[in-house]
Formats: C-alpha cells, structure tokens, sequence
C-alpha cells in the first residue's frame, strides 16, 4: 500500500480462481494480450507449451483496503 499501486496484474490461470482475493475489488480492464508467456518445466525435450494470456487491470487503494477486510 505505501507504494500505490494503479494496476494488477493476472494470468488466465490466476484469474478469477480461489485465490484471488482481489477478485471483487478489479476496476475496469485496461489491457489484454492473448498467449503472452508459457510454462515451462524441467524436461528439455517437452514440446508442448501451454500459453497462457495477460490481463491488467486499474485497481485503487481505497478499493483493496474495502475488499480485504
């Protein structure tokens, strides 16, 4: 909170599961990427890379500290 942050950031995964805690706090969508990253593992050889996408969303203080109670 001392830094005021604007913006959240989430993934498709981390979007909107159990433990988004800031889930009813979100403001409006500011931006969205489709496939930004991938994970990876610890096997070389897997091909397969499951993308995920990028969501931003505006977000203010006096918003989080109303939610989190």
């Amino acid at each position: 909170m001392k830094k005021n942050p604007k913006y959240i950031l989430y993934t498709s995964k981390d979007l909107n599961n159990k433990k988004d805690i800031l889930k009813n706090c979100r403001g409006e969508l500011f931006k969205f990427k489709k496939n930004v990253g991938y994970d990876v593992g610890r096997n070389p050889f897997n091909k397969n890379k499951n993308y995920y996408d990028g969501y931003i969303y505006k977000i203010s203080p006096k918003d989080i500290k109303n939610c989190t109670k």
